[in-house]
C-alpha cells in the first residue's frame, strides 16, 4: 500500500491534506464496523473538521485525545474515496522467500531523488519509527507486516519519536550519503525491517534493514520505489535499541503470531490475531485465547483448510479475513457454518490495501456460485468483501436473505449486476473492475436501502441514466472511465448529496460544465482539476463545497 500508514504520522498540511482527509476516511470505516447502527451519523462533519483543524496545531500533529474523543462520539460510514490514489502503479502479489509481498514500496509524494530526499530530511522537526518486517530465526527467513492506518492509533509505543540528538545524527548521515546501486541496476530489494518517517509538510520516508542475517542496509521510497543509500556515518547502532524495542511493543501490540512457535509473543488477552505461516497444528493455540475476536488469516496457508476453519467455527469469531485463493470448495462450505461472523473478507488484504493501492487481487475461481450459497446461512453477517470471485448473479443471489449492510466487490469478473435488487437491505455497496452490463444500473437503482454506492475502474461505466430513480441514494463515487454525457442525468437524484467524481481521462472544461446543474449538492470532488476549474465550478454552484481532491 502507498504507506498510508506512515500517513497517520504526517504532519502540519499543505501537500498532506489529501493524506489527513485519508486518514479521516479510514477512521470514519473503522467507527462504522465498530458501531454499527449505534454511530451516530450527525456528528461526522463537525467532528472531521475539529480533526483536521488538530493537524495544524500542536506543532500540527493530530493529538490522539481528539481521535479518542472522535470515536466516543461516532462517526459516518465509510468514505472509500478519500483512500483513492489516482496515478498509482500497484504491483501484482508476490511470493518469495523473503516472505508475503510487501505493499509500502513506494511513496507517491516522496522525494524522486538523493538531492530532493536531502532537503527534505533537512527540513524535518520530528522523526518517528515504524517496524515493518521481522526476521523469524524459527522461519529462517524475513517476514513482512502489511500495516494500515488504524494500527498506529492509540498506541504511540508502535510509532516512537526518535531523540533529537538522535534526529541530528541522521540528517548529517543523509545530508552526507550518495546513492547506491538499487533498483535501476537491477538489484534485488531487502525486506525492510522499519520505516523512519519525517513530519515534514514535504514528506520522506526512510526504509532500514536492521538485525537479521545480513548487514544493515538503508534507503529511501519514491514514487515509483525504493531507491538504496550509501551512508557510511548512519547511525545504526543508535537506532538498532530503538528498533528493537519498536518491534518487541509491535508484535504483541498488533497481535502479530509468527511462525509455530509466536503465539508465545502475544498475550492471551487479545481480542485480535493475525497470523504468519502458523501451521495448522497450531490450531489448538487459539483456544487461549478467550477474547479473540477478529482473526486474520490472509499469511497463513495452513489455515485455509476446511478441517481447521471447521474448529475455528467453536470459537467466538466475529470478523474473519481470508485469502479466498487459497480456499477450496469444502472450505466455503465449512464458513457457512461460523454463524458468529459479523464481517467477512474474503481477499488477499486488508481491504484499505486493497483501496489505497488500487492493488489487483488474486483470481479466486473456487469462490464461485455454490462457494456463495454455502455462505447462506451466516444469519449474522452485516460486512462482506468479496474479491477475485468467479461467481456470477445467481450466486449472489444467494446472499438476499442475509442482514449484509456493507458489501464490497472486488474484480469478480463474471458479475453483471442483474440481481443486485435483491440484496435490500445493503446500505453501501462498492464495485471495483467486474463486467457490469446494461441492467446493472436499473438494479443499483431499485435497491430500497442504498445511500452510498462507489463505482471504480471498469464499474463507474455503467449508465448513470437509471440512478436518477434511486431514492436513497446519498453519496456516489465514480473512479474510471465513466459516462460524462449522462453526468445532467444525475439532477434528478434529488437525494445526492455528495459526488465524487475521478474521470479517467480528466474532465476538459467543456465537460466540467456537465455538472453545472448539480445544485442539491453539498459536497463535490472531482479530480485532476486545476485551480481555474475549480473557480469555475464554485461560480456555476454556489453552494456546493468544491475540492479538487478527496
Amino acid at each position: 500500500m502507498s504507506t498510508a500508514d506512515d500517513d497517520v504520522l504526517a504532519t502540519d498540511g499543505g501537500p498532506d491534506d489529501a493524506n489527513a482527509r485519508a486518514e479521516l476516511a479510514v477512521l470514519d470505516m473503522a467507527l462504522s464496523e465498530r458501531f454499527g447502527d449505534r454511530a451516530t451519523r450527525d456528528l461526522w462533519p463537525g467532528t472531521a473538521a475539529r480533526l483536521m483543524r488538530a493537524r495544524t496545531t500542536a506543532q500540527g500533529r493530530m493529538q490522539p485525545w481528539l481521535l479518542a474523543a472522535g470515536m466516543v462520539l461516532g462517526l459516518g460510514v465509510v468514505t472509500a474515496m478519500a483512500l483513492w490514489r489516482p496515478g498509482s502503479s500497484p504491483e501484482a502479489p508476490t511470493t518469495s522467500r523473503q516472505g508475503p509481498h510487501d505493499p509500502s514500496t513506494s511513496l507517491p509524494n516522496g522525494p524522486s531523488n538523493l538531492a530532493e530526499l536531502q532537503a527534505r530530511v533537512a527540513a524535518a522537526t520530528e522523526i518517528r519509527m515504524l517496524m515493518r518486517g521481522v526476521w523469524s530465526a524459527e522461519l529462517g527467513r524475513w517476514v513482512t507486516i502489511p500495516r494500515h492506518a488504524l494500527d498506529n492509533l492509540f498506541q504511540p509505543t508502535l510509532h516512537p519519536a526518535l531523540e533529537p540528538d538522535l534526529v541530528e545524527r541522521v540528517k548529517t548521515a543523509i545530508a552526507e550519503s550518495s546513492q547506491a546501486p538499487g533498483r535501476a541496476s537491477g538489484a534485488t530489494m531487502p525486506v525492510w525491517s522499519h520505516h523512519l518517517a519525517l513530519a515534514n509538510p514535504l514528506r520522506a520516508i526512510l526504509v532500514l534493514r536492521i538485525g537479521g542475517d545480513a548487514p544493515s542496509q538503508l534507503g529511501f521510497l519514491t514514487p515509483t520505489g525504493a531507491e538504496l543509500l550509501h551512508a557510511p556515518d548512519f547511525p545504526f547502532a543508535e537506532l538498532t535499541p530503538v528498533a528493537e524495542r519498536t518491534t518487541a511493543a509491535t508484535i504483541p501490540g498488533l497481535g502479530l503470531v509468527i511462525g509455530p512457535g509466536g503465539f508465545a509473543a502475544v498475550p492471551t488477552t487479545k481480542r485480535n490475531l493475525r497470523l504468519f505461516d502458523v501451521p495448522a497444528t497450531a490450531v489448538g493455540e487459539l483456544q487461549r485465547y478467550p477474547s479473540l475476536r477478529s482473526l486474520d488469516l490472509t499469511a497463513a496457508p495452513a489455515f485455509h483448510d476446511a478441517g481447521v476453519l471447521r474448529a475455528l467455527s467453536a470459537l467466538p469469531i466475529e470478523e474473519l479475513t481470508l485469502a479466498p485463493h487459497r480456499l477450496d470448495a469444502a472450505a466455503f462450505q465449512t464458513l457457512g457454518a461460523m454463524r458468529t461472523l459479523h464481517e467477512l473478507f474474503l481477499v488477499d488484504f486488508h481491504p484499505l490495501h486493497v483501496l489505497m493501492d488500487r492493488r489487483p487481487t488474486t483470481a479466486a475461481p473456487k469462490l464461485d456460485d455454490a462457494a456463495l450459497r454455502g455462505l447462506g446461512e451466516l444469519t449474522q453477517l452485516r460486512e462482506l468483501t468479496l474479491a477475485g470471485g468467479s461467481f456470477t448473479d445467481a450466486g449472489l443471489q444467494s446472499l438476499a436473505t442475509l442482514p449484509i449492510r456493507s458489501l464490497n466487490l472486488f474484480d469478480c469478473g463474471a458479475l453483471r449486476g442483474e440481481s443486485l435488487a435483491m440484496l435490500s437491505q445493503v446500505r453501501s455497496l462498492l464495485v471495483r473492475g467486474g463486467q457490469l452490463g446494461p441492467a446493472a444500473a436499473s438494479q443499483l437503482a431499485a435497491m430500497p436501502n442504498l445511500g452510498k454506492l462507489y463505482l471504480m475502474d471498469a464499474a463507474a461505466g455503467v449508465p448513470l441514466g437509471p440512478l436518477a430513480t434511486a431514492g436513497q441514494l446519498k453519496e456516489l463515487v465514480l473512479l474510471g472511465p465513466l459516462a460524462r454525457n449522462e453526468l445532467p442525468g444525475l439532477t434528478a437524484l434529488t437525494s445526492l448529496r455528495s459526488l465524487g467524481l475521478g474521470p479517467e481521462p480528466p474532465f476538459t472544461d467543456e465537460q466540467l460544465t456537465l455538472l453545472h446543474g448539480l445544485r442539491q449538492l453539498q459536497r463535490l470532488r472531482v479530480l485532476a482539476i486545476s485551480a481555474t476549474q475549480r473557480t469555475a465550478l464554485g461560480h456555476a454552484l454556489p453552494g456546493v463545497n468544491i475540492s479538487d481532491e478527496f
